[in-house]
Order: structure tokens, then sequence, then C-alpha cells
């Protein structure tokens, strides 16, 4: 985890993966630290691939497909978005991507 601090007095949080490389007890104390330091305001960059992670900490999320934009949300749009639906699930025709 990075913290950057601009001259506004604003703070940028940035979470790149990190949580998949520690341990389980760990990870939670991770989600509680990301979520506490949200109420409190504060932005927060975190790119994850533990999606019920991301699900539960995080208000927006924007979802990239091979480095293209395929959906912004809430978590519950993006649940129910069918370019992440077929690009991280199949679709219905059994194809993914």
């Amino acid at each position: 985890m990075q913290v950057e601090s601009v001259d506004t007095g604003a703070a940028l949080l940035t979470v790149a993966g990190t949580v998949g490389m520690i341990a389980v007890v760990d990870a939670a104390g991770v989600e509680a630290v990301v979520a506490q330091l949200a109420a409190d305001g504060m932005a927060i960059l975190m790119v994850e691939h533990d999606v019920p992670l991301v699900m539960r900490v995080c208000g927006r999320i924007v979802v990239l497909d091979f480095g293209q934009v395929i959906a912004r949300g809430t978590p519950e749009e993006i649940q129910a978005d069918e370019a992440v639906l077929d690009a991280y699930l199949g679709s219905a025709t059994g194809e993914v991507g």
C-alpha cells in the first residue's frame, strides 16, 4: 500500500493486488483498514483481483478487460453488467471474452 498526499491536504491510498499475496488473517486486516480509511473520506484506488473483497469494500468500481474499460458503477451494477459477465464468467453460449 502507498499513501500519497497532495498540496490540498487530500490523500490517495493505492492498493495494488496486495491481498492475494498475504495470509488470510492479514487480508481481513487490509480490508478493515481500507474500509475505515474510505469511511473517513480518503480516496482509494484499488487494483485487486479478489472480487468478493472489491464488492464488499468499494462503492464505485471500474472494470477493465484487456486494458479497456468495459463497465463503471456500483457493486450491484457491476454484478449485473452483461459485458462484465461475458468477459469474466462467460456468455450464455459458453464463450469467454
